[in-house]
């Protein structure tokens, strides 16, 4: 499960960032995962949790949002958007030069 590796990433970040606000609390982590990507997001939230449980951050919500892929058809160059890494161009082909979907990115932190 590379969540696990993932979401102890995502905590050593927030620590770090933390560092320089000393006396404030995590509320919430917004995340952005990209629906190409092989993160699960249940999964990325259970290991965060996992890994928030003995720390300061116990308690605080993660919030996932999950972005569709898009990309750009290399045969005729109709820009799609997917949920799925495997697509079809409505020409028929399937090569795409990929522009989004495959984000893991912490998009903010809210703060008590």
């Amino acid at each position: 499960m590379h969540e696990l590796g993932l979401a102890s990433a995502v905590v050593r970040a927030i620590d770090l960032k933390m560092a320089n606000h000393p006396g404030q609390r995590v509320k919430k982590v917004v995340m952005e995962i990209g629906k190409l990507s092989p993160i699960l997001p249940d999964a990325m939230r259970f290991c965060f949790e996992q890994c928030t449980a003995e720390t300061s951050l116990k308690n605080t919500v993660l919030e996932i949002i999950e972005t569709k892929g898009q990309g750009t058809c290399k045969e005729c160059s109709e820009t799609i958007e997917t949920d799925a890494p495997h697509a079809i161009c409505a020409c028929g082909k399937t090569d795409f030069k990929w522009i989004s979907g495959s984000e893991l990115k912490i998009r903010h932190l809210e703060l008590e």
